[in-house]
């Protein structure tokens, strides 16, 4: 018994991280809550000091048509004061009341000042979501509002857990801390962890 359970763990374990889903690369830490804000056909918002993590090639903002039944349109420009447009293309539009604009090619650094503004290029008004927040910094017809807009980025393409591990690896191998060798000496003691279970599960089932 100990033997069939540990073999479905590590079935579950490689189906989960053999599955490839979108996996959240950064955020702006805004809670998504409520509509906060209506941007009427031709209008643009900005919001201003947004942190772009590197590896994003995709932001998300979270929209819904005032008239149901309608595909909102809009237009993502992600920029920089130094480095300029980043990024501009059209949003794409869900059912969840998600729009999803590609950043192509991603991003290689962080940038703590990134700018992301839409526009409404469709005919009817749409409504942003976020927080009411007195901190709040987005910009709409010269105005300060009190609101902030979630904003969520993403790698390019859907990634699974194995690749995700993968590109941890590296990462790890050049941390201050241990050097890559702390790395290898703990997936080693994982291992070695893992075999003196199933070791111990086997001497168990032959009692």
């Amino acid at each position: 018994m100990p033997i069939v359970l540990a073999l479905v763990l590590l079935v579950a374990l490689g189906t989960v991280l053999a599955r490839s889903e979108p996996r959240l690369n950064g955020t702006n830490s805004v809670p998504l809550r409520t509509p906060v804000v209506g941007l009427r056909s031709g209008e643009q918002l900005c919001q201003p000091q947004q942190l772009m993590t590197a590896g994003s090639g995709r932001v998300r903002l979270f929209l819904a048509p005032e008239q149901p039944g309608t595909t909102p349109k809009t237009l993502v420009t992600v920029r920089h004061e130094r480095d300029g447009v980043i990024a501009r293309a059209p949003g794409r539009y869900d059912d969840e009341g998600r729009i999803d604009a590609p950043i192509d090619p991603p991003v290689r650094r962080t940038r703590v000042d990134a700018e992301v503004c839409v526009r409404n290029q469709g005919d009817g008004p749409v409504a942003l979501s976020g927080l009411l927040t007195p901190y709040g910094n987005v910009m709409l017809n010269g105005k300060k509002l009190e609101i902030s807009l979630t904003v969520l980025w993403f790698p390019k393409d859907d990634t699974s857990g194995l690749a995700q591990t993968a590109a941890v690896i590296p990462r790890v191998g050049h941390a201050r801390i241990g050097g890559g060798w702390a790395f290898w000496f703990a997936a080693l003691a994982a291992l070695a962890a893992m075999g003196i279970a199933l070791t111990a599960a086997i001497r168990e089932a032959r009692r």
